[in-house]
């Protein structure tokens, strides 16, 4: 239900500098009751490259598994409705399957604002990067799904994401990508999992998360995932720590 972002956002994935018959644009409608399948089907007419997809089953991982499923590509690349990518983030997709043919790669996002934030509120808190240079993550290191990449075999032969994780409707859920990072890792141990500065995205900060009952929420929660995917605890992020102290 937020055909206005979902109008951006395929502004931007249209206007890539690959060419569009190299690329599917998969729009899955997740049971919205808004005009997202309007949005989108206005799309499909002016781009030949554009379907349009309804899931009905409620759930983030619903939603990303009936992607995959569809997808004609090798690789799938996902992005959230509140993103934006600049025209060569295909391309730079492109050379990295071409120059190391990772099983799941990924980038950084930066944030993006249409509202004005607290003093309080650093670009940091919304924002997401593991460095500075292109490398293989270790262990321990994770990538975010508004910026995903995964080869369509690789998923296919692990079963997709779990739909027990992630977010259903309006219930705060996290940890299905983190999870499926997980079973590459333990199942397919030759793959690699690779981060490159160069494939960024911008991620729009909502007002409602700029405000300290919404991170602690969104920390508690994280915290829980972490433990039922990672089975550790995590320590309080300072950014919430520092977040009260202003406030």
């Amino acid at each position: 239900n937020r055909a206005n972002l979902l109008v951006s956002a395929l502004r931007s994935v249209c206007k890539q500098t690959i060419e569009s018959s190299s690329y599917e644009v998969i729009v899955v409608d997740n049971n919205s009751n808004d005009q997202t399948s309007s949005v989108t089907e206005e799309f499909c007419d002016k781009y030949g490259n554009i379907r349009y997809l309804y899931e009905e089953i409620q759930g983030l991982s619903h939603a990303r598994n009936r992607g995959w499923r569809e997808a004609e590509g090798a690789y799938i690349g996902y992005m959230d409705d509140e993103c934006l990518v600049p025209p060569n983030w295909l391309e730079v997709a492109s050379r990295v399957i071409e120059q190391v043919s990772p099983g799941v790669f990924g980038g950084p996002y930066l944030p993006s604002y249409n509202a004005p934030r607290p003093r309080w509120f650093k670009d940091a808190y919304g924002s997401f990067q593991a460095g500075l240079q292109a490398r293989c993550l270790g262990e321990q290191e994770y990538l975010r799904g508004g910026n995903i990449f995964f080869r369509r075999s690789l998923i296919e032969s692990l079963g997709g994401f779990s739909p027990s994780l992630g977010m259903t409707g309006k219930k705060m859920a996290y940890g299905e990508e983190t999870a499926l990072l997980r079973r590459i890792r333990t199942k397919a141990k030759d793959e690699k999992i690779y981060y490159d500065p160069a494939l960024v995205v911008h991620h729009l900060v909502q007002t409602r998360k700029m405000n300290l009952k919404w991170i602690i929420a969104h920390h508690f929660v994280s915290g829980r995932y972490a433990y039922l995917t990672l089975g550790e605890k995590r320590r309080l992020p300072y950014m919430s720590v520092y977040a009260l102290i202003a406030m």
